[in-house]
Parts: structure tokens; sequence; C-alpha cells
């Protein structure tokens, strides 16, 4: 989808429901928008409606920032801590290693 080629209004009610879809656990939808976004947040020649389209993907991309360092920090504790409580990471874990702990 080219949403350059999309009116202002769409591309704006676009860009805030890729936003708040984020909220829904889904912090692919806030990559997804500052991604498909960025050239008309920042580079497209200025329309009233790009103002308030440059915050929805600053917003997106902070938020997907947060989100990927979040994640990486559960996942370094995870793992780093997995071998000192194994009955409790068992209880956190799909995936059950073969093997001594």
């Amino acid at each position: 989808m080219d949403v350059l080629k999309m009116p202002p209004a769409k591309q704006l009610q676009l860009c805030r429901l890729y936003f708040y879809m984020g909220f829904m656990l889904l912090p692919l939808a806030w990559f997804i928008n500052a991604v498909w976004f960025f050239k008309v947040a920042f580079i497209s020649p200025y329309f009233v409606e790009q103002d308030q389209i440059k915050k929805y993907v600053k917003l997106s991309a902070l938020f997907t920032a947060i989100w990927v360092v979040i994640f990486l920090a559960w996942q370094i504790f995870f793992h780093l801590w997995r071998p000192v409580y194994p009955e409790v990471a068992d209880y956190l874990s799909f995936v059950f290693p073969l093997g001594r702990v």
C-alpha cells in the first residue's frame, strides 16, 4: 500500500488506527506505523494533518523502542536466572530443555 497516494485525511485516519492498535498488545503495529508514515510526516511537503501524523509517528517509534527494551530485558533476565530458580522458571516456560539444570 502506498500511503503517499492517499488523501491526507485518510492518511491521518490510518496512522491513528495503527497507533491505537499498538495498545492492544500489538507493538508490531507501532513499528509499521513509524515506517509507513515516516515520509509523510517528515519528508513530504506541509499539509494541515501533517502535525498530527508526525506526533503519531514519533510516539509509535518511541513505544516500539520501549517495547523492544522491555522484551530484551525480560529475555536476558529469564535466561540468566532460569538455572537459579528452575521450579519457578519451568512454570514460565513452554519448552522444557533436556539435560542437567
